[in-house]
């Protein structure tokens, strides 16, 4: 009876660690979904700064 009993607190505490880690990897795909979203901004941002700026530099291969 007492086994029964540890089964069942074994299982409980396992169903409960199974759903953290559910929890978890959700948050860390929103994360990393988020990371890329914000990486392509950033890096597109940036390359039409650097096209910018290199059209000032050079004035005469711009048009």
């Amino acid at each position: 009876m007492i086994l029964y009993i540890l089964f069942y607190i074994y299982y409980f505490i396992y169903i409960i660690l199974y759903i953290l880690f559910y929890i978890y990897y959700f948050i860390y795909i929103i994360l990393y979904i988020l990371f890329y979203i914000y990486y392509f901004i950033y890096i597109f941002n940036s390359s039409n700064a650097s096209v910018k700026s290199y059209n000032s530099i050079f004035p005469i291969q711009s048009g």
